[in-house]
C-alpha cells in the first residue's frame, strides 16, 4: 500500500512539474519575470484601475478609445472611489458608424458624453439603494432594481467589476445627454 501511495505521488509530481517548469522556469518566475503570486498580485483588483481593468475585459475597445480621445484616461485612473457605466463594443455598435466617428472627433461633446457614465462615488450593485445621483458630467441619472439594477432604463449586465479606485457597471447601450 505505502509503494502504491508513493508511486502514485511520484507520477502526480512528474505530471505536474514539466507544466509548473514551462509556465514559470527553474526560478519560479514566468518569462516576464514575475512569480506566480507577483502575478496573482498585479491582476487583482486591487491594484489595477478602472482604465487597466476595462483593457482587460476586452469587451469595451470602442470605450477605451473615447475614453483616450476625450483626454480622459488619466482622470478615470487616478486615485478616489467612482462607478463607470461602461458601454460594451454592442452598445457602440447600435450607433451608425458616421455618427460613432463624428462624435470621437469632436471632444466637447465625447467628454460630455463619457463623463456622464461616471459618478464620483463607488456604487456596487450589492449596496446601492434606488434613486437619482449625479454623473461627472452634472446631470442625473436614475438607478432602479426592476428585475435587476438598471441605470436610465438600461439594464447592468453581469457582475460588478471591481477595481483599485471603484466598480465599472457594463450596459449594452450608450446613455443619452439630458436635454
Amino acid at each position: 500500500m505505502k509503494s502504491r501511495l508513493s508511486l502514485n505521488l511520484l507520477v502526480a509530481v512528474l505530471v505536474a512539474t514539466p507544466l509548473t517548469v514551462m509556465a514559470y522556469g527553474p526560478d519560479n518566475k514566468d518569462p516576464s519575470g514575475y512569480t506566480l503570486t507577483e502575478n496573482l498580485a498585479k491582476n487583482s483588483p486591487e491594484t489595477r484601475n478602472l482604465i487597466q481593468m476595462a483593457k482587460v475585459n476586452g469587451d469595451f475597445k470602442t470605450f477605451l478609445a473615447a475614453v483616450e480621445a476625450a483626454g480622459l484616461t488619466d482622470a478615470l485612473s487616478a486615485p478616489g472611489k467612482k462607478t463607470i457605466y461602461v458601454p460594451s463594443d454592442t452598445a457602440f455598435a447600435k450607433i451608425p458608424a458616421d455618427a460613432l466617428q463624428a462624435l470621437l472627433k469632436d471632444k466637447a461633446q465625447l467628454t460630455k458624453l463619457l463623463t456622464y457614465h461616471v459618478v464620483a462615488q463607488e456604487l456596487l450593485t450589492t449596496k446601492q439603494k434606488p434613486g437619482m445621483v449625479t454623473s461627472l458630467e452634472g446631470g442625473k441619472l436614475n438607478l432602479a432594481d426592476n428585475n435587476g439594477w438598471h441605470v436610465n432604463g438600461v439594464k447592468i449586465k453581469g457582475s460588478d467589476i471591481l477595481a483599485s479606485n471603484g466598480v465599472i457597471h457594463v450596459i449594452d447601450t450608450v446613455l443619452t445627454l439630458p436635454k
